[in-house]
């Protein structure tokens, strides 16, 4: 799960989890439109765009380790 820094990433990730329409966005060419909607930070957008993803699982796991390298703590 995403770490509570980034309470706007892990609410798009959450809803795209659960509605077709909005994962069906992520992936299909409508990305920055969907993370403009749901308030990310610039930084934020720059990582989403960032990501070469097809499949939910895939995109929603390369947000996971980026929040974790985020992390002070991580290894």
């Amino acid at each position: 799960m995403l770490e509570h820094n980034h309470p706007r990433l892990q609410v798009m990730i959450g809803a795209a989890g659960l509605d077709d329409g909005v994962r069906h966005r992520l992936l299909n060419g409508q990305r920055r439109q969907v993370a403009a909607e749901f308030g990310l930070s610039g930084r934020e957008i720059e990582v989403v765009m960032r990501i070469e993803a097809t499949a939910y699982h895939d995109f929603a796991q390369h947000l996971h380790n980026w929040v974790t390298q985020q992390q002070p703590n991580a290894a």
